[in-house]
């Protein structure tokens, strides 16, 4: 039996980079700036009343309390109603700590702040820290919320802590200092990017469209461009780009959960022509909006990317002695007759059963570029195991060909 392979660790390597580089954000206004998230009157919590939640259900806020934990109440539980909403934050959970939220700011830039406070038995005070430097400090009273503001100047660009931190209270240390309403008074520029640099899917599929990854709070609808700049593929006849994408307003967190997809459309024609790219770039960008990075800070955004559309007839035909089948659909996301794959997805080792009986010919394994990753000869078999070995997680395109280039497809998927 002989076995051709070709490896994938430099494209290993990219995927790992930009996953680890997608697994933080970049936050350039409050998360959750009224403590409405999540939904305390729902489950896990179904509360009337008021919540203790690990910081890491509270969606920004995190806390230096020893215990990590969070009080949230909703409005008219002890008869204090929340400024806004249905819901606010007792800062002395179940004991003297404090909230916070991490920023990226760029230099010479004003923040400017906005708060309310109120005490529980009493006048109750907190401190502003920047980076733990104390900026300011407070003191309100049980009647009322008070409103609080100032600004700040930043004078080279990194990464920011605001905290909100209890400094008295006339309940006890485990009760007191409700916060509600934190807010970036004046919007600061929103960062916007692309979700990646390259981009494919097959042309009758179409999908894995780029999206605009956008962080900060925009309070009137912003356009950035999305150009098409150069590439193999033709406007005409390829796809269709509609170059302005709208941001609507939002609070956005630089999540995949808050993007924006561009208008990007790609052309399922019946033609072999080899797979074809598109080279997008971002430009254009309203007031308030700044190209940068939505995940580390202070570095410049992804405004280029590389979009290839994986030309799903020539991926099939172009290896067969014969092109009968030039013009018939690649057949996918479903079980396709003449293989069985299981289980499939699989992490390790899979079993494939050609059916209806044993053949001779061969077994390949195409990535999703269009490149053969693998190679097996078959002599008169109807099972075979498929190991993992080299090949990358993600999908391939599994084609069993007889010795008169006659083939069956099936999409296999391979997970870490």
């Amino acid at each position: 039996m002989f076995q051709r392979f070709y490896g994938c660790s430099a494209l290993l390597l990219a995927l790992v980079t930009l996953q680890m580089i997608a697994s933080a954000q970049v936050q350039r206004s409050f998360v959750s700036p009224g403590f409405e998230q999540p939904d305390i009157s729902l489950p896990p919590f179904s509360s009337g009343t008021y919540i203790l939640a690990d910081e890491s259900q509270i969606p920004g806020w995190n806390t230096n309390a020893g215990d990590n934990l969070i009080e949230i109440w909703e409005t008219g539980f002890g008869g204090f109603t929340s400024l806004a909403g249905t819901q606010f934050a007792e800062i002395n959970a179940t004991q003297p700590a404090g909230l916070s939220q991490d920023f990226c700011f760029l230099g010479g830039e004003t923040v400017d702040y906005s708060f309310w406070h109120r005490g529980r038995d009493g006048i109750d005070s907190i401190r502003l820290l920047i980076n733990g430097s104390e900026f300011t400090r407070m003191g309100s009273g049980n009647a009322a919320w008070t409103n609080y503001t100032g600004s700040f100047g930043i004078g080279g660009s990194g990464a920011f802590e605001l905290r909100f931190e209890s400094l008295f209270t006339v309940g006890g240390p485990a009760s007191g200092n409700f916060l509600d309403e934190v807010r970036i008074a004046t919007p600061l520029d929103a960062f916007v990017e692309l979700d990646g640099i390259s981009f494919s899917d097959l042309e009758n599929s179409g999908g894995n469209i780029p999206v605009l990854l956008i962080s900060g709070d925009i309070t009137a609808s912003k356009t950035v461009d999305v150009i098409a700049s150069g590439g193999t593929a033709s406007g005409a006849s390829d796809y269709s780009l509609s170059a302005t994408v709208t941001i609507p307003p939002g609070n956005y967190d630089g999540t995949t959960a808050m993007a924006i997809p561009i208008n990007l459309t790609v052309t399922n024609d019946a033609a072999a022509e080899g797979n074809e790219d598109i080279i997008l770039n971002l430009a254009n960008p309203s007031a308030g909006i700044t190209f940068m990075s939505t995940s580390v800070c202070g570095m410049a955004g992804n405004t280029s990317a590389v979009y290839t559309i994986i030309d799903d007839e020539t991926l099939i035909y172009d290896t067969l002695p014969q092109r009968q089948f030039i013009n018939q659909p690649l057949l996918h996301d479903r079980e396709i007759a003449g293989i069985k794959v299981y289980p499939n997805p699989f992490a390790e080792l899979t079993t494939i059963r050609i059916l209806p009986g044993p053949i001779s010919g061969t077994l390949e394994v195409w990535d999703m570029l269009g490149r053969m990753r693998k190679s097996v000869v078959l002599e008169k078999q109807e099972e075979i195991q498929l190991l993992k070995g080299q090949l990358c997680a993600g999908q391939y395109l599994l084609r069993v060909r007889d010795e008169n280039g006659i083939g069956s497809f099936e999409r296999i998927i391979i997970n870490d």
